[in-house]
């Protein structure tokens, strides 16, 4: 009987990290035209997967698709986090040099506090590169 429920919650467990890996290509393939409409906490329960995972492993209770879970898990979290992170940087450049920028599409609030700091941080170096104000 205890057998049959620790099956049912690692069944659980790979379901809901399989899910995650369905949402990260999702929102992968509609960053292209925009930033992706991806809920505040994704990150941060995308980390906990990944350190629930690695636990996992670091105690060798991981098998072979726990491990491939895992990786994957980690490549697309890069993958997502370098697309949106270098979006960010070249609008705010973009935005430092004068163009008209328009933040289109979802963005968590930790990119817009990143965004706006970033904006600010480059403002201030044109200024004093310049001498500009």
């Amino acid at each position: 009987m205890l057998n049959d429920v620790f099956r049912e919650l690692k069944r659980q467990s790979v379901v809901f990290h399989t899910e995650l890996i369905d949402d990260l290509l999702n929102y992968l393939d509609a960053e292209n035209g925009g930033f992706s409409e991806i809920p505040e906490d994704f990150f941060d329960r995308l980390a906990e997967a990944i350190n629930e995972l690695e636990e996992k492993y670091k105690a060798g209770e991981l098998d072979p698709r726990g491990e491939d879970l895992l990786r994957t898990l980690r490549l697309l979290r890069r993958r997502l986090f370098e697309k949106r992170f270098s979006r960010l940087v070249r609008l705010a450049m973009a935005q430092v040099l004068g163009c008209n920028v328009e933040l289109k599409g979802y963005r968590t609030s930790k990119e817009v506090e990143f965004y706006e700091k970033l904006v600010s941080f480059l403002s201030e170096f044109k200024r004093e590169v310049l001498r500009e104000g």
